[in-house]
């Protein structure tokens, strides 16, 4: 009798991957669930082992002859690095070369398996998640217009603030589950990434003053309704209708998945004029996309919304987040504006988290460390994203607190790891700890995730993150490209200058300090001849840290306190925090010459109360070196 053939399965680490019978086997025996292009992702990766794969190739590789947007390979590969994870998200076997594409480094063998081990699995169970928790996503646009777009966004977010509130149940934040929007994801994906049991989708679709809204509650574990209506009424009764979808999916999880959860309280609607809540939901929608220009547009609406209703509260802190955004892009004049507004929709409603953030913001931007550690413990845990993110990227780490930061990041990277920015953040975070952490490697390996998953590289701390990863390991080639991301943010003032130039040669002379000329002199002509408010507090910091690479001290700290005096004219002496903790700037803070830097920051209150930045200690009111 002619002997069966056995399926031939490739090898690589504790991984079994069975291209006959199309699964992915764990070293136990256990199946890994794979959708099926993800499956065709790793399979194409695998034969090609140890090969730099473009992006154009994988594209073709899973949708022969139809053309997609390139983010649906992010999807893809972001499903592939989760399944393979075991903690590092995949990049232990596929990594991103910049701007080039991908290789697949582990090691391949190729074996046979038994018919014991060909024999179909039995299903996996989904991985545990909190009894009572529900996602809730961008309800989709159905009405053919794309102007209310904001619609949808808006019927979600009021969802997420009316179920936040129910004790018991958790609902991932709106930064969380918006990330999925437009994403063609299973709802299983999506509830394993954001830790929860439940998924609820939904559609609008509008005609005049009517909306018809259908609403669905999806088990993550079966992929079954859990409860599912649809309802026609006036825009007028959105708000009772949003606290009954709100009632209707809380007495759900308690019938169906016996969920000991309280019912939803119906808590006074925003605002009772329509039109200045439409208004509202337009502005919020539009501001959110994050370009300075978007910023600008969305205040518009939001004044036109507070005109509209003066007593509308989270305008009036929607528009003060807006302006602190712009603050980032060179408007240092907002950060009076948006403090007023915050403090205003306090008056309004003293319970209004999102005006606490702002304030915290704006007290980091000008320096008040105490204060600001105020507002943010005055948050309440509603919105992971407000207490945590924004406590630990804006307060943490310009004090000093690595660890602190980290720890705090780390949370939101755990639950959300599918945002962009998280992963963009987290990975900045590592570049602060002590270079012999391996920490180097970890953060640039969170940037090519942030990368993967859709963020521009040009976009947020990933600029500065590919410099110093670069300098760091002595990449000529990467120093390169780093060097023009670091370019094309420069501001229209400063692109007037010989900073473009400047840039790439003190990447061409760090990246390979022993065979290129010194950058030094050229570096030390441009922050002589340009003016700090063409510099900024963003770009100013990256000066600074190379004149220190290259031992220059004294026009390290020339150029520091100029920046500093330009802070203190425009309130906004927090601004040059961003990066001083990195390890390039050992020698700056050691230097006796730092403490009036400290002085001039009004860091050591803080520290006081607090404890001093990692690595260091305090004596006699002096911060020294450990």
């Amino acid at each position: 009798m002619a002997r069966t053939p056995q399926p031939t399965v490739r090898e690589f680490d504790d991984f079994r991957l069975d291209l006959q019978q199309q699964r992915l086997l764990q070293g136990d025996g256990s199946p890994v669930s794979l959708p099926s292009r993800a499956f065709e992702l790793l399979a194409y990766f695998v034969e090609h082992a140890g090969e730099l794969i473009e992006k154009a190739t994988l594209m073709k590789v899973l949708w022969p002859n139809v053309i997609v947007e390139e983010n649906n390979l992010s999807q893809q590969l972001s499903t592939l690095r989760r399944a393979l994870g075991d903690g590092q998200e995949g990049r232990r076997f596929i990594v991103t070369v910049p701007g080039r594409g991908y290789r697949f480094v582990a090691e391949v063998r190729k074996a046979e398996v038994s018919a014991a081990t060909a024999a179909p699995a039995s299903p996996t169970t989904a991985p545990s998640s909190p009894e009572a928790s529900v996602a809730v996503l961008p309800f989709a646009n159905l009405s053919g217009d794309p102007e209310i777009e904001y619609f949808g966004d808006g019927m979600a977010e009021e969802l997420i603030h009316l179920l936040s509130r129910v004790p018991g149940l958790k609902v991932p934040a709106r930064t969380s589950s918006f990330v999925y929007k437009h994403k063609n994801l299973q709802v299983r994906d999506i509830a394993r990434d954001l830790r929860v049991r439940t998924v609820l989708e939904g559609s609008v679709r509008s005609a005049g003053e009517r909306i018809r809204i259908t609403a669905q509650l999806v088990s993550a574990e079966t992929g079954y309704h859990l409860w599912s209506e649809s309802f026609d009424r006036q825009f007028g009764d959105i708000f009772k209708l949003q606290d009954e979808i709100a009632a209707a999916i809380v007495q759900s999880l308690r019938a169906q998945m016996g969920a000991a959860v309280e019912s939803p309280a119906s808590p006074p609607p925003p605002t009772r004029d329509m039109y200045a809540y439409q208004l509202y939901l337009r502005g919020n929608s539009i501001g959110q996309r994050g370009g300075p220009e978007d910023i600008l547009r969305g205040i518009e609406f939001l004044e036109r919304a507070v005109s509209h209703d003066p007593k509308f509260a989270r305008a009036f802190a929607a528009m003060a987040a807006m302006r602190v955004g712009l603050t980032f892009y060179g408007s240092p004049e907002s950060v009076a504006r948006a403090r007023r507004e915050a403090e205003h929709a306090l008056t309004l409603d003293p319970a209004l988290a999102e005006a606490y953030s702002v304030l915290g913001i704006v007290s980091v931007i000008r320096g008040e460390w105490l204060e600001a550690d105020a507002y943010f413990r005055a948050l309440t845990p509603t919105d992971p994203m407000v207490q945590g993110y924004i406590y630990g990227l804006f307060l943490s780490a310009s004090a000093g607190h690595v660890g602190r930061t980290l720890a705090t990041v780390r949370k939101e990277h755990e639950a959300s790891p599918a945002l962009p920015v998280v992963q963009a953040v987290y990975g900045a975070a590592h570049l602060a700890l002590p270079l012999r952490d391996n920490a180097t490697l970890e953060a640039l390996r969170f940037a090519e995730f942030a990368v993967d998953m859709g963020a521009a590289p040009h976009a947020g701390p990933l600029p500065a993150t590919f410099s110093y990863v670069a300098l760091r390991l002595r990449r000529k080639e990467d120093a390169a490209r780093a060097a023009e991301l670091l370019v094309s943010r420069l501001g229209p003032k400063l692109r007037e200058t010989a900073a473009a130039d400047v840039i790439r040669q003190v990447h061409e002379h760090l990246s390979d300090p022993g065979r290129t000329p010194s950058a030094l002199p050229a570096l030390v002509r441009l922050i002589e001849s340009v003016k700090p408010e063409q510099v900024g507090p963003e770009f100013g910091i990256h000066l600074l840290a190379w004149l220190t690479l290259m031992g220059d001290l004294d026009h390290a700290y020339d150029f520091a306190h100029r920046m500093l005096d330009f802070g203190q004219q425009r309130d906004t002496m927090g601004l040059f925090l961003n990066w001083l903790w990195v390890p390039e700037l050992a020698p700056f803070r050691d230097d006796v010459r730092f403490a009036a830097i400290v002085e001039r920051l009004n860091l050591m209150p803080y520290w006081l109360r607090y404890g001093p930045p990692d690595g260091y200690r305090l004596e006699e009111g002096r911060l020294v070196p450990n």
